[in-house]
């Protein structure tokens, strides 16, 4: 079994667009985010648990398969 921390921080952008001619609206948005968590190798599953941070706290848990 092998147990790896990890944290990094980053933004994220994004652009928006509705309708189009006069009536067109649009949105641009960045924002800063920041993550930390742990990834646990067991042979064949890989168990990741990651906590994430942007305008909300939110939480992960994934589960994969293979070597």
């Amino acid at each position: 079994a092998l147990l790896t921390p990890y944290i990094g921080a980053g933004f994220t952008s994004s652009r928006g667009r509705l309708g189009h001619g006069t009536a067109e609206r649009t949105d641009n948005a960045t924002r800063a985010i920041a993550y930390a968590g742990l990834r646990l190798n067991l042979l064949l599953p890989k168990i990741v648990v990651e906590v994430e941070k942007g305008e909300i706290v939110q939480g992960a848990v994934r589960i994969g398969f293979g070597l």
